[in-house]
């Protein structure tokens, strides 16, 4: 077992992890943490194609990366528009 392969196991433990976790409702899918293990499993997986080369596995993992970014987008506008909401709030005057 070569670097490659450790890397592209831990990428899958971090994906498979993922699905587990929002399957077996422990983990929200619109949350950091499912966002950052597929984005990170994604990577993984990647950089372990530079030392065993597959065309499929390398577009699988792009286009979940680039969904996984496309979430993690997604939570920070939803995050900031929570606390826009809340410094709105804090900034109402008191009657």
């Amino acid at each position: 077992m070569d670097l490659g392969d450790i890397l592209g196991l831990l990428g899958a433990a971090c994906i498979l992890g993922a699905f587990a976790g929002v399957q077996l409702k422990k983990l929200d899918p619109h949350q950091l943490p499912s966002l950052l293990l597929n984005l990170g499993g994604a990577s993984l997986v990647i950089v372990s194609l530079i030392f065993k080369p597959n065309v499929a596995a390398f577009v699988l993992e792009v286009a979940w990366a680039a969904i996984a970014i496309a979430g993690l987008f997604g939570w920070l506008r939803r995050r900031q528009r929570r606390h826009g909401k809340r410094q709105a709030l804090a900034d109402t005057p008191d009657a």
